[in-house]
């Protein structure tokens, strides 16, 4: 069964080679997820160079540490992140990126975390 925090269609037009490389670390640049659930900071290691990590592509990374039945809402500095949204260093300054998440070493995302409640039968 697929995880309800992943949309199903979202890597599907990628080979999974490709997905491997999209997600192998680049550089020593770390972002912590913040949890709302209090449970302590979450350490990712993420690209520092295009290309660039999504916000689907943290989901992805967080879902080895975190139980696979939360629903996960992203929040940077009070914006609200949806999983295309990129995740850049703030030093990246090409304009191309200027939609993008630009957070620094060692920034702090939010992940608001919400138990998925079974369907009723």
């Amino acid at each position: 069964m697929a995880s309800p925090l992943i949309s199903e269609n979202l890597y599907n037009d990628l080979p999974n080679e490709a997905i491997m490389e999209y997600y192998r670390p680049r550089s020593d640049w770390k972002i912590r997820v913040r949890l709302s659930t209090s449970a302590g900071d979450i350490t990712l290691e993420v690209p520092d160079k295009p290309p660039y990590i999504t916000v689907g592509g943290l989901r992805k990374l967080l879902l080895e540490h975190v139980d696979h039945s939360y629903n996960i809402q992203w929040m940077h500095l009070g914006t609200h992140l949806d999983d295309s949204t990129l995740v850049v260093p703030v030093t990246e300054k090409d304009p191309q990126y200027n939609d993008a998440c630009h957070i620094g070493n060692e920034g702090i995302l939010q992940a608001m975390v919400r138990k998925v409640q079974p369907a009723e039968a």
